[in-house]
């Protein structure tokens, strides 16, 4: 055990890699009960607004409580960091941030208009440590971000 510590702090096991995804909005919801309205659940809800059609799609979205290590204000929009459960890490950067309490889920509504098998998933734009100078990687897909 103290020598796969050693090992793992001075780089020579795998670490996970931090990815950056863009969005166009990062929603807190939170999701109420009609008769008295308490708290359901609380979610993350990515979304992407159709440049043909104008409405917002789920990219992906994530239990409140599952894994969210902090949501910052930064230049130009929001940057939310997430952690799933195999200890990958993701920067999730809109220009847009809303909070919103509903008595429907957003996210299972949006699935009449766009199935999940549509939903592009968590796109990677570039690693974290790319991110100093913008520049964009190689993309990658990752179509279900904790396979719910």
């Amino acid at each position: 055990m103290t020598t796969w510590v050693i090992l793992s702090s001075l780089g020579f096991l795998p670490q996970p890699v931090d990815h950056v995804v863009q969005v166009d909005v990062i929603e807190l919801n939170h999701l109420l009960q009609p008769c008295d309205g308490s708290v359901i659940l609380e979610q993350w809800v990515l979304w992407d607004r159709c440049k043909r059609t104008n409405q917002y799609r789920v990219v992906a979205w994530k239990m409140y409580s599952d894994g969210v290590v902090r949501l910052r204000k930064r230049p130009g929009g929001w940057e939310l960091h997430l952690r799933n459960n195999k200890g990958k890490h993701w920067y999730v950067r809109a220009p847009e941030f809303r909070e919103t309490f509903t008595f429907k889920d957003p996210e299972v509504a949006n699935r009449k208009e766009w199935p999940i098998d549509w939903r592009r998933g968590l796109k990677v734009i570039s690693t974290h440590a790319e991110t100093h100078g913008e520049v964009e990687a190689e993309t990658a897909t990752n179509r279900h971000f904790d396979r719910r």
